[in-house]
């Protein structure tokens, strides 16, 4: 894979293809557009994309953790309630694993 170039190195290229274009003349013009613009469009295949995630995304992430928290928190306080029976434990089992599983898809899916 070709290194990408700095900022010395394009400038080096680009005189020497000034300095190509004055010997040959203006017959060439075509060929003096296409090498700066065909190295230029190299290097940004050769950039990493990189994802930005919105602050819109990042809202809703915090708001779906806080709603769990705040579900799982009022569940457990009725578990407590009503006293900890089988059914009770099951059900709050049950729902936490189901919050989980809904914050993972949450997450992933603003990825």
């Amino acid at each position: 894979m070709p290194t990408s170039a700095t900022p010395d190195d394009l400038r080096e290229e680009m005189q020497a293809i000034l300095a190509a274009r004055q010997e040959v003349g203006s017959s060439y013009d075509d060929a003096f557009i296409d090498a700066p613009a065909q190295k230029l469009h190299e290097g940004v295949l050769q950039r990493p994309r990189t994802s930005v995630r919105s602050p819109l995304h990042e809202a809703y992430r915090l708001a779906m953790a806080a709603i769990s928290v705040i579900a799982f928190s009022m569940l457990a306080g009725i578990t407590i309630l009503v006293g900890p029976s089988m059914m009770s434990v099951i059900l709050l089992t049950v729902v936490a694993a189901a919050l989980l599983c809904l914050n993972i898809v949450l997450d992933r899916s603003f990825k």
